[in-house]
């Protein structure tokens, strides 16, 4: 992480404002209020007036996000989905699976899944809509989650399934003026810390990637600090040009993270053509 970019800038104050008459200032508070509490009304009455996007039937719901659609089999396998207040439509949606075999929500499994303390032993889901930007960029090997960032690779501990492993760099190589400002704001000792650690990789976090024909298939984000009580992983790949997904799950099952994120793949690709036929349908 660029610490320098933390530095504040001093920014001039506002310049004095003639004051307004009294009977002035009245009317335009009078107004402005009854504009907000107008706009209000207006906006919660959209809103109730606004069909859902989602429909519901038989155990099954239908959920178009962005380009395509969805038909997941809602007591099971979704969790939650969330909607757009600026235009009503989904923004996200949530499904939770078993680990590491990725299997559906059930009431057999729900202890194993969802612990009284702790994240439990699953695996959630994350259909995240509006990522052009991220599916766009994602291919590209070693900037995958961290554009224009300096990394190292490492030797990996999930060779056997084809995860290179790599690492950020720290970076903090400030001018000679910037530097003054740091020790004046946080001091030698936060200062000189953070000049030790310049050009060193980063322990906290843990980077693999899949690779196939130079392109990322797979980006894994791995939570490495050993005080960490419950360690997670985040893996994340592109759905099409504007959704990525994202699943999170516990740290210990890392060695089965390809298979996982293959079968998962397999599952969303049939929920995605039976909401593709569903649309057809209807």
């Amino acid at each position: 992480m660029k610490i320098h970019e933390m530095i504040e800038r001093r920014q001039a104050g506002p310049s004095p404002q003639p004051k307004r008459p009294a009977g002035v200032m009245h009317c335009l508070y009078k107004s402005t209020a009854l504009i907000l509490i107008t706009a209000t009304l207006i906006a919660c009455g959209d809103s109730e007036r606004r069909p859902s996007p989602v429909e519901r039937k038989d155990g099954m719901a239908y959920i178009p996000i962005d380009k395509t659609a969805f038909l997941i089999p809602e007591n099971t396998w979704l969790k939650s989905y969330g909607i757009k207040k600026i235009d009503g439509l989904v923004d996200d949606i949530v499904l939770h699976a078993t680990v590491p075999d990725v299997q559906p929500w059930s009431p057999e499994r729900h202890e194993e899944m969802y612990w009284p303390l702790g994240p439990g032993n699953k695996i959630v889901i994350y259909i995240w809509g509006d990522q052009s930007r991220q599916a766009r960029a994602f291919p590209t090997p070693h900037r995958t989650l961290f554009p224009g960032e300096q990394c190292v690779e490492e030797p990996s501990d999930e060779e056997a399934q084809g995860l290179r492993r790599f690492r950020r760099l720290s970076i903090f190589d400030p001018s000679p003026a910037e530097l003054e400002k740091y020790r004046a704001k946080f001091g030698d000792e936060f200062t000189n810390k953070l000049l030790a650690k310049h050009g060193k990789p980063e322990k906290d976090y843990v980077f693999y990637e899949l690779i196939e024909s130079n392109r990322v298939k797979y980006a894994i984000k791995c939570d490495d600090e050993n005080g960490t009580i419950f360690r997670g992983c985040n893996l994340f790949f592109p759905w099409n040009d504007t959704l990525m997904i994202e699943a999170r799950f516990p740290r210990n099952k890392i060695q089965h993270a390809v298979k996982m994120a293959d079968s998962l793949s397999a599952t969303l690709r049939k929920f995605e053509q039976d909401g593709l036929a569903y649309k057809a349908a209807h």
